[in-house]
C-alpha cells in the first residue's frame, strides 16, 4: 500500500512539473526581456550617434591631446614625492580618459565597417586618423613618465 501511495505522489509531481508553468508567465517574461533589450538598444544607439558625429571630426581629440601635452611640458616637479605622485596621477587619468574615448571610437568604427555602414576606404582613413592620435597620446604619456621618472 505504501508503494502505491508513493508511486501515485511521484507520478502526480512528475505530471504537475510539466504543466505547472502557464504560457502567460512565459509571455510576460519575454515581453520584459524585449523591453529591456529595446531600452538597451536605444541607449546604445544614442552613444552610436554621438560617436558617428565625432568620427568625422577628430579635431576635438587633437585639441585635447595638444592641451595635455602643454600641461605635461609646463608641470613643475616638486621636492615632495607625494605632490609629484598626485600630479602624475592627475595627468595620467586624463591620458587614460582620452585613450578610453579613442578605444570606444575605434570599436564603433569597426562595428560600422562590419555592418557595412562604411566602405573600406572610409574605414581605413578613419582608422589611420585614430592611430595617429593614439601615437601622439603615447608620446605624451612617455614624456610624462620621463618627466616624473616613473616607469608605468
Amino acid at each position: 500500500m505504501k508503494k502505491k501511495v508513493l508511486l501515485f505522489i511521484m507520478s502526480a509531481m512528475a505530471i504537475s512539473s510539466f504543466f505547472g508553468c502557464s504560457a502567460r508567465k512565459k509571455e510576460t517574461k519575454q515581453n520584459t526581456k524585449t523591453s529591456t533589450i529595446s531600452t538597451s538598444n536605444s541607449q546604445t544607439n544614442s552613444k552610436t550617434t554621438d560617436a558617428q558625429n565625432v568620427m568625422n571630426d577628430f579635431s576635438s581629440y587633437k585639441k585635447r591631446i595638444n592641451k595635455l601635452t602643454e600641461q605635461i611640458n609646463h608641470v613643475k616637479i616638486s621636492s615632495n614625492p607625494s605632490t609629484n605622485h598626485h600630479r602624475f596621477q592627475s595627468i595620467k587619468k586624463q591620458i587614460d580618459s582620452i585613450d578610453d574615448d579613442l578605444d570606444f571610437l575605434d570599436d564603433q568604427l569597426e562595428h560600422d565597417y562590419k555592418s557595412k555602414q562604411l566602405n573600406f576606404e572610409q574605414y581605413q582613413k578613419r582608422e589611420d586618423s585614430i592611430e595617429k592620435l593614439e601615437d601622439q597620446l603615447d608620446l605624451a604619456e612617455d614624456a610624462l613618465e620621463h618627466k616624473f621618472n616613473i616607469d608605468d
